[in-house]
């Protein structure tokens, strides 16, 4: 994949992530979406192992993910 696309698709990922963020922050409150928050980076970290050990490849849309809700966790973690 070209840079710039892959640059793009962060991008876009991250403005996803963030409206998702919020929404189900509000919608949930603060003790669910936290769990929501472990349990999305945890999946996204088990398709990035996944994706490693069976193709040989990583792909930096999950790592991205776990990254982001990890960061998301501790954020509200830190705030409350």
């Amino acid at each position: 994949m070209k840079k710039k696309k892959f640059l793009t698709l962060i991008k876009l990922n991250n403005m996803l992530n963030q409206d998702i963020a919020k929404a189900l922050a509000e919608k949930y409150g603060t003790e669910k979406f936290k769990i929501y928050c472990e349990m999305e980076s945890e999946k996204s970290r088990l398709f990035q192992n996944e994706a490693r050990m069976r193709y040989g490849f990583e792909n930096g849309e999950f790592e991205y993910d776990a990254f982001f809700w990890k960061t998301k966790l501790e954020e509200i973690n830190q705030n409350y």
